[in-house]
């Protein structure tokens, strides 16, 4: 199922507020940015593809320097947390943004997201893995392709 999402990329206000009716829209305090968002897999539903594309969203605010980490830092492990700092070093500078994102659930408690990354020059891809803890959704898994050949990683 394909849906597009509205998501908050407001870097001073809340990341989530509950879906309003009429289709795969979330209205967020602050502006907001379209994204095209594919679902699949079984377990996904539009509320939790959301949450994971608005969490995804979130990560790359923080990469290019919109958001500051503590507002997700919570929900990652340290290594993930370790490759944001430096994906966000790298990207200092830089306004980049999700231009699409594709969510999948591979196993109960674990959503996979795919996001498009365009900074200005070029597109990059992005991997985020979700997994259910007792604190939430937790970030344990980031890659970002930095150039050719060079993969920035994290797994707990």
């Amino acid at each position: 199922m394909a849906a597009r999402f509205r998501i908050n990329n407001h870097p001073d206000r809340s990341l989530f507020s509950s879906a309003q009716s009429g289709g795969g829209s979330v209205s967020l305090p602050g502006p907001a940015l379209l994204v095209s968002a594919h679902v699949s897999g079984s377990g996904v539903d539009d509320d939790l593809a959301r949450h994971a594309a608005s969490m995804t969203v979130a990560l790359v605010d923080v990469i290019g320097g919109a958001r500051n980490i503590w507002q997700v830092e919570e929900r990652m492990t340290d290594t993930a947390q370790q490759v944001l700092r430096r994906l966000r070093r790298a990207f200092a500078g830089r306004a980049i943004r999700a231009t699409s994102i594709r969510v999948q659930c591979p196993d109960e408690g674990v959503l996979e997201v795919s996001a498009s990354v365009w900074d200005g020059k070029r597109y990059r891809a992005l991997a985020v893995r979700w997994t259910r803890t007792l604190r939430g959704w937790t970030c344990n898994r980031l890659e970002m392709a930095l150039e050719t050949g060079a993969i920035q990683r994290a797994a707990a």
